[in-house]
């Protein structure tokens, strides 16, 4: 190719390698276009910090921790289900007349609870070992939820 005439060796004029450039100016301009519509547009939510909040207020000696009361719960090699509560005695309820039987211990679990000086508020600890039947939890856990204890733990 001759740089002087710009013909090529062949007498046909050269083809100029045209390159794609990207003005990069408007994109800018969009950009910030752009930057400028969003911040206007955006509501800032208020911090939450601001809501009124009053804590009831106990003085330090009075702070006192009640601790849940146990209540064990085993299934049976025979379909019976074993209750008992914290330390007192074992409570044996036949496969046959379940719904009686828990309504006498749910009686039983309310004496213990009013000796004690426990309230309907304080935790109660469900405890159950990996045999447990499904079934026997549930109906011990609807007895507790009948007498209005509501604060229970499963361990």
């Amino acid at each position: 190719m001759n740089r002087a005439t710009g013909l090529s060796d062949v007498g046909m004029p050269a083809q100029r390698s045209s390159a794609i450039t990207l003005r990069i100016a408007p994109l800018i301009d969009v950009v910030f276009l752009l930057l400028i519509f969003f911040l206007l547009s955006v509501s800032f939510q208020p911090p939450e910090d601001h809501l009124p909040v009053l804590l009831p207020t106990a003085p330090a000696d009075h702070v006192s921790i009640v601790e849940p009361l146990t209540v064990y719960v085993a299934s049976m090699q025979d379909g019976q289900s074993r209750l008992q509560i914290g330390a007192a005695e074992v409570t044996v309820i036949s496969s046959q007349q379940r719904v009686e039987e828990y309504a006498v211990w749910g009686q039983h679990l309310s004496e213990i609870l009013s000796a004690q000086g426990r309230y309907a508020s304080d935790p109660i600890r469900l405890a159950v070992d990996e045999q447990t039947r499904w079934d026997h939890l549930v109906r011990a856990y609807q007895t507790l939820w009948r007498l209005g204890l509501t604060h229970i733990i499963f361990t």
